[in-house]
């Protein structure tokens, strides 16, 4: 059986992204900018509620694509921080 793509584009902060929407229920993400990629299915009915959700829920999001951006940078920003905490208290440690 083939699959069969609906290509969507929009253009977020971070650079040109797609988004290939399957008949079976499977999104695929892409940025064309990028070099290192790492694709991620997410199921069209979840996908289609996260997206409905971000609209009538009166986020600050247009879309559940830039919801989806947004917490990753999120967790990273978070992440670092923890990092540098962490590499701070080894520091302290190994000075006693």
């Amino acid at each position: 059986m083939r699959e069969s793509f609906r290509l969507r584009k929009n253009m977020p902060s971070r650079g040109l992204t797609y988004a290939l929407l399957s008949e079976n229920g499977v999104i695929f993400f892409f940025s064309k900018v990028a070099e290192d990629l790492e694709y991620v299915e997410i199921p069209m009915e979840e996908y289609e509620r996260l997206e409905a959700a971000v609209k009538e829920m009166s986020t600050h999001y247009h879309r559940a694509l830039d919801f989806v951006h947004k917490q990753v940078d999120e967790v990273l920003e978070k992440y670092d921080a923890w990092l540098q905490e962490k590499e701070e208290h080894e520091k302290r440690q190994r000075k006693k």
